[in-house]
């Protein structure tokens, strides 16, 4: 009984000293993005004139980016700027940096992005070839019918989508949380990796190789093309075609927990060829069928 006496005390000034801390805490404070709604927005524009631009460099925060192209001689940035949203610029001799002015602590954070469809959005002359190097850290990233030079797309939480981007070096597409969707895609090489959500892959040719990974989604494709081809999935399945012949690649597949299915033939739960050919295929999923024609 005593003891039962005890923990009820002492549960009683734990629940005291937590009312303490909460009483004293400043919740405007924590509540004041929902409240004030972060202000009012502002379009910003700005014109980037540099003959000599090589590199484009965006790091920003709850924000989705958007680029596409231009029939304009410069690239234009559209942004949006409010009390809390600031962001800084700096420039060298070929490069451009675009980033979020500060990154809010746990118990300050901007929460305004859920009222407000705020996007930076890049457009860059048709004929320009630049270096991107893009990151977002919860927000979409896309990109459509432009050449570009060896780049890198990330975001922590959202996904990525290209179509029509061109490129004689590699590119990299990575996201924590979130779909990648590449369609006509060609490249010299591409890795794409996902934590958590499905990769597709539609239309896409390197010259090199590609390497697709996900950690929980499926992996599909629509005429991929290319010499090495590496698929990589924990929890999904892996289906589409190849364009090619199955006897110039050397294969590698395995499922933990399904079967292999190639050109409609049915195997069991691993194939691996002995001989080493010039072309490359290993596709693996823990738990899944690979169903994949090569034609």
């Amino acid at each position: 009984m005593a003891k039962i006496s005890k923990l009820i005390i002492l549960t009683g000034l734990c629940f005291m000293c937590l009312g303490t801390i909460i009483s004293a805490f400043n919740f405007n404070k924590l509540l004041s993005p929902y409240t004030e709604l972060d202000g009012p927005y502002e379009e910003r524009t700005i014109i980037i004139d540099n003959e000599n631009l090589q590199n484009l460099i965006i790091d920003v925060d709850n924000v989705p980016i958007y680029i596409v192209p231009t029939k304009d001689e410069k690239v234009k940035i559209t942004y949006y700027e409010s009390k809390r949203t600031k962001f800084t610029t700096k420039e060298t001799k070929d490069s451009f940096t675009f980033k979020s002015k500060h990154k809010f602590i746990v118990l300050d954070m901007d929460f305004s992005f859920l009222f407000f469809d705020n996007k930076v959005t890049i457009e860059v002359p048709e004929n320009m070839i630049l270096s991107y190097d893009i990151k977002t850290d919860n927000g979409r990233i896309e990109i459509k019918s432009l050449t570009v030079s060896d780049s890198k797309f990330e975001t922590n939480n959202g996904r990525i989508k290209a179509s029509s981007v061109k490129s004689d070096n590699g590119l990299e597409f990575r996201t924590s949380n979130g779909q990648i969707n590449l369609t006509g895609v060609r490249a010299f090489k591409i890795l794409a990796k996902t934590n958590n959500g499905s990769i597709n892959l539609k239309r896409v040719n390197t010259l090199k190789s590609i390497n697709a990974t996900t950690d929980n989604g499926r992996i599909t494709l629509e005429n991929l093309t290319s010499p090495n081809i590496k698929l990589t999935t924990n929890n999904g399945r892996v289906t589409g075609n190849i364009l090619g012949d199955e006897i110039d690649y050397s294969r590698d597949l395995k499922t933990d927990n399904g079967h292999i299915t190639i050109n409609g033939t049915r195997y069991a739960d691993k194939i691996k060829d002995r001989q080493t050919k010039n072309k490359s295929l290993y596709i693996k999923t823990d738990n899944g069928n690979i169903d994949i024609d090569i034609y």
